[in-house]
């Protein structure tokens, strides 16, 4: 039998990252937290399997673009994700919501307002029954029970982290916490079941960048 040469092996098929899911959300009420600090309150059908599940989530919001009522669904280009309307990278923001009902598909998102960005422009006008696209949730941390000793910081955009984060703490926990804000009439009760203090840092508001 003559010994057949050895086969080189395949490179193997690249995998494929699932298509990105995003859910038809409208706005059911908006609510003035601090001078810059909005919550806008979605709802949707397309909620009804949504599940935040740990502190610290993320989820991608689509704005529309110029013109445009309501954004379109994003869609796989050669690049990153397209709108197949302007053939442009859509206008998505990163944000962590604050609060998720499953009984009334009520999501919290609470938006900073500083700048003039998209998402700034959108929530200043925004009113009840906008439509927006969302993506997610994703991330998340998890807590280690036997920390005792939290340090966290962050600015104005990181107070929904840092709402879900304490309010996720043991109340064996202890936790410092700094937050630069633009002024003291944007400080945020927060609270949690852990031991904290909190340090609100006030900045010029031409230090903080657009969203």
């Amino acid at each position: 039998m003559t010994p057949q040469p050895a086969q080189p092996a395949q490179p193997a098929a690249p995998q494929q990252r699932p298509a990105r899911r995003f859910r038809s959300v409208s706005v059911r009420r908006m609510t003035q937290l601090t001078p810059h600090l909005v919550r806008v309150t979605f709802t949707g059908e397309e909620l009804s399997d949504f599940q935040l599940d740990a502190p610290v989530k993320h989820v991608k919001l689509v704005f529309p673009s110029p013109g445009q009522d309501a954004p379109t669904a994003p869609t796989a280009g050669p690049n990153g994700l397209i709108d197949p309307l302007t053939q442009q990278r859509p206008l998505l923001r990163t944000y962590t919501p604050r609060r998720f009902d499953p009984a009334t598909r009520e999501l919290d998102v609470d938006f900073v307002l500083h700048g003039d960005g998209p998402a700034v422009a959108w929530a200043t006008t925004a009113r009840e029954g906008a439509t927006l696209l969302l993506a997610g949730p994703g991330g998340g941390y998890t807590v280690n029970p036997a920390t005792r000793h939290y340090l966290i910081a962050g600015d104005a955009s990181a107070l929904p982290a840092i709402g879900t984060l304490l309010e996720a703490l043991p109340a064996t926990a202890q936790a410092q916490v700094y937050v630069e804000i633009a002024e003291a009439a944007d400080e945020l009760a927060l609270a949690s079941p852990a031991q904290f203090t909190v340090t609100w840092l006030h900045a010029a508001p031409a230090r903080q960048a657009p969203s």
